[in-house]
């Protein structure tokens, strides 16, 4: 089971690294984030679900930001296209939602284990 599985996921993953070379790509990624792809490469943006509140999306805009989680940080220019593009998909989606510039407690335990 889990090899099929592992494999479907894989494939789909391939499928959207694919697609992001002609346009970007924006899925939910796990509970609360959403991974962006563009030219080959993606970046998962930090955000928050509010279940049964408004707004229903919280999107952190202070989350560290490197392609591929680990490769190099976006430009300034990128960071904001990257979060327009997830506002855009939002609203498209009629999703209630709205930035913070607060910092997620997410990176904080994140950061503690690292250290």
């Amino acid at each position: 089971m889990r090899l099929i599985f592992g494999r479907f996921l894989a494939s789909r993953e391939k499928e959207r690294l694919q697609r992001s070379y002609t346009s970007p790509v924006i899925v939910g990624h796990l509970r609360d984030s959403f991974r962006y792809y563009e030219n080959g490469r993606w970046v998962t943006v930090s955000g928050e679900l509010m279940a049964g509140h408004d707004p229903q999306r919280v999107i952190f805009r202070n989350c560290p930001l490197k392609w591929n989680d680990s490769g190099p940080p976006l430009t300034s220019g990128e960071r904001e296209k990257v979060f327009r593009k997830i506002g855009e998909y939002l609203d498209g989606k009629k999703v209630s939602w709205e930035f913070s510039d607060a910092v997620s407690e997410t990176w904080k335990s994140s950061a503690a284990m690292s250290e």
